[in-house]
């Protein structure tokens, strides 16, 4: 009758670890969901800045510029040059402030870029909301970022938004085969 009694202990114990481990897991799937959503809200409040807003239209600026030299049939590496002369080293107050501006969505881009290789956010939530931007503007963030790297001589300057944007064509691609 002993041995029955502990025996009928140990498997209650042996359960009630289980279960224990059960919730505790369970509780920790929980949490890093709403970290995940936590972090995604957070993302959408700079995506939806005016600061981030400005950028964006200081890219519709420059795709309009890059456009204007692209159609006179000039390099890209012209066009880098080009732009660190007219924007980044600028002296005039408006083309600094450009510059500045869409050096800012390329640090929020950058930041992104970390979450994601960190899998610290999920890329549906993320690509869902910056995705269509991030490849609308890309081409004109690669050669701004270039003009910086070049005049810094820093050739991995915020290297996370190419880690970005690969991550993003990567989950494109998937979406477009599941649809």
């Amino acid at each position: 009758m002993i041995q029955e009694l502990q025996w009928l202990i140990d498997i209650s114990v042996k359960v009630l670890g289980v279960v224990a481990i059960s919730f505790a897991f369970f509780q920790l799937r929980e949490v890093i969901k709403k970290r995940h959503i936590d972090m995604y809200w957070k993302i959408a409040e700079i995506y939806y800045s005016d600061e981030q807003r400005q950028a964006r239209k200081d890219v519709d600026k420059i795709k309009g510029f890059i456009r204007e030299l692209k159609a006179q049939s000039i390099s890209d590496a012209e066009i880098i040059k080009r732009y660190n002369e007219e924007y980044h080293l600028a002296v005039n107050e408006d083309n600094d402030k450009v510059d500045r501006s869409i050096l800012n969505r390329i640090r929020f881009l950058n930041q992104t870029g970390v979450l994601i290789s960190k899998n610290l956010i999920d890329k549906d939530l993320l690509f869902g909301l910056v995705g269509a931007g991030l490849e609308i503007d890309y081409p004109v963030l690669d050669i701004v970022l270039q003009a910086h790297r070049n005049e810094h001589k820093m050739p991995y300057m915020y290297s996370d938004l190419s880690t970005i944007w690969s991550a993003y064509q990567s989950w494109r691609e998937k979406r477009s085969l599941e649809n």
